[in-house]
């Protein structure tokens, strides 16, 4: 996986080997939410895939050799699901693909998704697999996806394509062709992480009140453009978040941030035999 910063934002990349959930990946995932939990000033976390993928869940043939290690395991998926729902930024699902099983659990653990509308399955087959929810699973996807859309995935294992899933509730929007879902996403966390850049806080600093609603601060703004200029210059000095762009401006200007371990099941005897049921291309 592949975490990158990108016009302030935080870019999340799942290449083939890190669309499944095994110990490797766990510690990619932690890695990268310790870095975007770091940061300083405002940003947002999307998650996309490559390929026809975005998340497949559990690692099957890992998993059926886990053995007495399962339990642990699968609490520290639960772990993971807790720190994507605790995150102290906006988070968003691009869902490039297919997203699938604990792969969707992934993606619903994050405040918005996208879903690409002309290829890939929204689904959650534990039923098909024999591999019970736990109550943290269940809570879960019972949270995010209401009834009866709920039950047909949860009981019957239904499978849905992006315009099913933005209908039964599971995600919030879609988007057509590969890089759909990333570019609506990206063009969405700039909107709910408030980027902070020349053009922004210009904005802020002219009218503080026309810009955040209901805010009962006395500071009217600045209205003189070398005021402003010098203000964005020295703002820019203790983030690199801003654009380059503040000094120059100013030099032209200047002479006026767990889910609990809940239930966990047995090792399914037949997860082995599980890692031969595959979605279609």
């Amino acid at each position: 996986m592949k975490l990158e910063l990108v016009d302030g934002i935080h870019l999340l990349t799942l290449d083939e080997a890190s669309q499944v959930i095994n110990d490797s990946t766990l510690a990619g995932w932690d890695d990268a939410l310790s870095t975007v939990e770091a940061s300083q000033g405002p940003t947002a976390l999307v998650v996309t895939g490559e390929g026809k993928t975005f998340n497949q869940g559990l690692d099957l043939p890992f998993i059926g050799g886990l053995g007495e290690a399962f339990p642990d395991f699968i609490r520290n998926v639960h772990q993971l699901f807790g720190r994507l729902l605790r995150v102290d930024v906006p988070t968003i699902a691009a869902m490039n693909g297919h997203t699938i099983a604990g792969g969707a659990m992934v993606a619903l653990c994050m405040d918005l998704r996208v879903m690409r509308s002309d290829r890939g399955w929204f689904r959650l087959p534990e039923v098909e697999l024999q591999m019970p929810f736990t109550t943290v699973m269940d809570g879960l996807v019972s949270a995010r996806i209401p009834q009866p859309a709920q039950h047909r995935m949860m009981v019957l294992g239904e499978r849905v394509g992006g315009e099913g899933a933005l209908a039964a509730g599971a995600v919030d929007a879609v988007a057509e062709g590969e890089d759909g879902p990333r570019e609506a996403a990206m063009a969405k966390a700039g909107e709910e992480g408030l980027v902070w850049n020349d053009e922004t806080l210009k904005t802020y600093l002219t009218s503080p009140k026309a810009m955040v609603k209901g805010t009962k601060m006395a500071f009217s703004g600045l209205k003189d453009e070398g005021d402003l200029a010098n203000m964005i210059a020295y703002l820019s000095t203790f983030s690199t978040a801003t654009e380059s762009a503040a000094e120059p401006a100013a030099e032209e200007a200047a002479a006026p941030e767990e889910a609990a371990a809940a239930d966990v099941p047995e090792a399914p005897e037949a997860a082995a035999e599980a890692a031969a049921v595959a979605e279609p291309a």
